[in-house]
C-alpha cells in the first residue's frame, strides 16, 4: 500500500524516479572511465562527456517532472552508446542502442545488441525476484509508466545495474569468447543466439553478478546486492529508513580491472 501511495503522490514519485536515474548515470559514468582508460581514442570524448554529463546530473535534481527526468535519462544514454559503440569492430554493425524504424533495439539486427538483448533480460529476471522477496508489486513503477504486460518497477530497479550487463558482453567480446557460429538469422531478419552463444554469454553473466564486493561492512555477490538494494527500497517507501541511494554501491574501484583487447570475431 505504501508503493500505491508513493507513486500517487507527485512529489513522491519524482523523487523516486530522480534516484534511480542518479544511480544510473553515477555507475555508467564509473564504466566510461573504464573504457577512456583502454581506449586512448575514445579518451577525450569521455572528459567531453564528463563535464556534459554533470551538467544533466544538475539538471536531474532541479526537475519537476517525469518527462523532465525521463528527457535526462535519454540525452544521457545517447552520449553513453555512443562512446560504448566506438571501441567495437565495424564488422559487428553496431552503432549504438537505438536505430531502425522504431528507434527502439528490440529485434537485433547485429551479434552486439543480440547479447545486450539477452544480458537485460537475465538482469531483468534478477531484479523481478528481488522486487517480488521484498513484497512490493512489480506492475507499479515510478520512473517508468504503467503500461499493460509491462513491468515499470523491475524496468527502475534495472537501471542502476545495466552496466553489470554492458561489463559481461564487453569484457566476453574482447577475450574473443564469441564466434559467427554463436548467432542465428531468423525468418524476421533478426540476430539470435545459439544454444552454444547463450550458454558462453551466461558464463560471463554469472562471472559479473557472482563477483564479491564489500558493502555494508561484509562481502556479497552483485547479485545479493540488487536483492538489498530492493529491501532498501522498500524500507524507503514504508518510512523504515530516510535516505536512498542507487549509485553509492561499493568501495572496490579496481572491480573492472583486467587485460583487454580490441574486439574482433575468431
Amino acid at each position: 500500500m505504501a508503493q500505491y501511495r508513493a507513486y500517487e503522490n507527485p512529489q513522491q514519485r519524482i523523487t523516486l524516479a530522480k534516484k534511480f536515474v542518479d544511480g544510473k548515470i553515477r555507475k555508467h559514468m564509473n564504466v566510461l572511465e573504464w573504457l577512456g582508460e583502454r581506449y586512448p581514442n575514445i579518451n577525450q570524448m569521455t572528459r567531453q562527456y564528463f563535464h556534459d554529463i554533470e551538467q544533466e546530473c544538475n539538471e536531474l535534481q532541479k526537475a519537476s517532472s517525469i518527462k523532465q527526468i525521463l528527457g535526462i535519462e535519454g540525452m544521457f544514454s545517447r552520449r553513453c552508446w555512443n562512446v560504448i559503440s566506438t571501441v567495437f569492430d565495424e564488422k559487428f554493425g553496431f552503432t549504438g542502442r537505438i536505430y531502425g524504424k522504431t528507434m527502439r533495439p528490440m529485434g537485433a539486427v547485429d551479434p552486439v545488441n543480440a547479447l545486450f538483448n539477452y544480458g537485460y533480460a537475465i538482469l531483468e529476471g534478477i531484479c523481478r525476484n528481488a522486487i517480488y522477496r521484498n513484497g512490493m508489486d512489480v506492475y507499479v513503477g515510478f520512473l517508468h509508466e504503467m503500461n499493460p504486460s509491462k513491468t515499470p518497477l523491475v524496468y527502475d530497479l534495472q537501471e542502476p545495474f545495466r552496466w553489470l550487463v554492458d561489463i559481461a558482453v564487453i569484457n566476453g567480446l574482447e577475450n574473443k569468447v564469441f564466434n559467427k557460429k554463436d548467432f542465428m538469422l531468423t525468418e524476421n531478419y533478426n540476430i539470435r543466439l545459439r544454444p552454444n552463444g547463450t550458454s558462453k554469454l551466461m558464463d560471463e553473466l554469472n562471472a559479473q553478478f557472482t563477483k564479491r564486493i564489500r558493502y555494508k561492512g561484509r562481502y556479497f555477490e552483485w547479485r545479493t546486492v540488487i536483492v538489498e538494494k530492493a529491501h532498501e527500497l522498500s524500507q524507503y517507501l514504508t518510512d523504515k529508513r530516510k535516505t536512498l541511494d542507487f549509485s553509492c554501491q561499493h568501495s572496490n574501484k579496481n572491480s573492472h580491472r583486467g587485460t583487454y583487447r580490441i574486439f574482433s570475431f575468431n
